[in-house]
């Protein structure tokens, strides 16, 4: 599906979970940083969605089905295996015909997020990245209005709504609390890498 669409359903998904958490009676530590956090992240979420709206994000994804252009779809430092001979991508289990920014951004976000959303890492990522395939300025729009959804927290929010929520894994509410710790830090390399 296109990314329009996709953000669309997830940022209904994170409004349903906040009205299903405000419900319960009993909330643990992860249900009640949400509940704290949740106006935000939605805002964050309509925000990334209208972005993507204004720059064109349903003709990329067009031109990308008519171009054909397969993207890897789980392209993660996990299944990039690299040799001093060659590098080799592996796990094609989720390619699909897509806009291909979507791999950077992900690619992208994981190293981010380990990288604390440092502006100098990011840049130079996407210089080196630009060398070999330049990107179109309304193809680095896109890669902002993606990085710029709480991908992270959706995550964690569609794991929550989709298992058994009377066993809340502790660890979920520590990787809540670091996205929420580098926010401002994501939003500030976003700013500075692509104005």
């Amino acid at each position: 599906a296109d990314r329009c669409t996709e953000l669309e359903k997830h940022n209904r998904e994170l409004k349903r979970t906040q009205n299903f958490i405000r419900g319960r009676h009993k909330k643990g530590n992860f249900e009640l940083l949400f509940l704290k956090c949740a106006e935000q992240i939605l805002k964050d979420g309509r925000e990334a969605l209208e972005r993507l709206g204004e720059i064109g994000c349903m003709e990329l994804y067009e031109a990308a089905c008519e171009g054909e252009y397969v993207c890897h779809g789980e392209y993660i430092h996990h299944n990039i295996l690299i040799s001093r001979q060659e590098t080799a991508v592996v796990n094609f289990q989720r390619f699909e015909i897509n806009v291909q920014v979507n791999d950077i951004c992900l690619f992208l976000r994981k190293v981010m997020e380990k990288q604390n959303w440092n502006e100098a890492v990011a840049g130079r990522m996407l210089e080196a990245y630009e060398r070999e395939l330049p990107l179109s300025r309304k193809e680095q729009l896109y890669l902002a209005a993606s990085l710029y959804y709480p991908e992270k927290v959706w995550k964690l929010i569609h794991h929550y709504y989709n298992t058994n929520k009377a066993w809340i894994p502790e660890k979920n509410a520590e990787k809540l609390e670091i996205f929420l710790a580098q926010d401002a830090k994501r939003k500030r390399m976003i700013k500075s890498v692509f104005s």
